[in-house]
């Protein structure tokens, strides 16, 4: 019979807390704002943030905030048919699901690869930067 530790919930928020924020609002501009049935220009009717992400800058991390805003025309009668919804395209993450940025993992690959820096040895040089 083996010992199965129970999974931590919530740990990577708490890690990421207490970093300043850059937000990248994602909005739709120009033509892609108006509504291809009648050519009318769509109004923003809400956000949502898509994910966040570290970024590293030398001696400096912060988070990157992406915000994906929606937009919906008005021309039309919403009883006889649906709203055209259209969303603003946000970019990919590097790894799904994970808040480390294109810049972390540079930074995270060059110690490990480059520097033959162990993982026990980078995880106390990453502290002071996360104060």
């Amino acid at each position: 019979m083996t010992y199965r530790r129970k999974k931590q919930k919530g740990r990577k928020a708490e890690l990421i807390k207490d970093l300043p924020v850059k937000e990248v609002h994602c909005q739709l501009h120009g033509d892609d704002c108006r509504c291809a049935d009648c050519g009318s220009e769509m109004k923003q009717m809400g956000k949502k943030i898509i994910r966040e992400e570290v970024c590293f800058v030398p001696a400096r991390l912060y988070k990157k905030r992406y915000i994906s805003y929606t937009y919906a025309c008005d021309c039309h009668d919403e009883s006889i048919e649906a709203k055209p919804i259209r969303c603003a395209e946000t970019p990919k993450a590097p790894i799904q699901r994970s808040f480390a940025g294109a810049s972390v993992l540079a930074e995270v690959f060059h110690q490990k690869y480059v520097l033959s820096i162990p993982c026990y040895r980078q995880v106390s040089e990453w502290g002071p930067h996360t104060v």
